[in-house]
């Protein structure tokens, strides 16, 4: 895996004692990843049984994420898209995403289009770190990710993107759409 400066997108809103925590938390992370099936969500779990009630937030259970993926099929058909708009930490996407690994390999990632959103931008963070991460460690880049933070029940379509990639090949530096 290489790394080019030109595609890093600055990471806005931490303190310097969260970068610290942060940086620290993407190295413990990055070990689990390392080891982890592709596409297989190695956070959410963990992330669930932490939180007590804060926002109401409920986070899908891996054992869930893998039931629906298998009923709903998987997301590499040319020309489907999928969007997850309260994505958490990603758990819906990730099993959608290792269902269509197992199915359709590296090019049913390929046709993978998906719009993602939650109000909380931690978490909205999160998913996207672990659906970028495998799709550059299995070299299996998809079609497009956006990816959101917003409120959309009162602010429907109020904010821009955060983060775009139309794959692990091609982020748009600093360019929202």
């Amino acid at each position: 895996m290489s790394y080019k400066p030109e595609t890093v997108q600055p990471v806005e809103g931490y303190r310097d004692a969260d970068r610290e925590e942060l940086v620290q938390l993407l190295l413990m992370l990055r070990e689990e990843l390392n080891d982890a099936a592709p596409f297989e969500d190695v956070v959410t779990d963990k992330y669930g049984a932490l939180l007590q009630g804060d926002l109401g937030q409920f986070m899908t259970p891996t054992a869930v994420s893998n039931a629906v993926s298998g009923f709903l099929g998987a997301a590499g058909e040319k020309g489907k898209k999928r969007a997850e708009p309260t994505c958490g930490t990603g758990a819906l996407i990730m099993g959608d995403l290792r269902h269509t690994y197992a199915v359709g390999g590296k090019d049913g990632i390929s046709h993978v289009d998906y719009s993602i959103n939650d109000l909380d931008q931690r978490l909205v963070r999160i998913a996207t770190v672990q659906v970028m991460y495998h799709s550059i460690r299995h070299e299996a880049p998809l079609k497009r990710l956006v990816a959101h933070n917003a409120d959309l029940i009162r602010n429907y379509n109020s904010s821009p993107p955060f983060f775009v990639a139309t794959s692990w090949r091609g982020m748009l530096p600093g360019q929202m759409i």
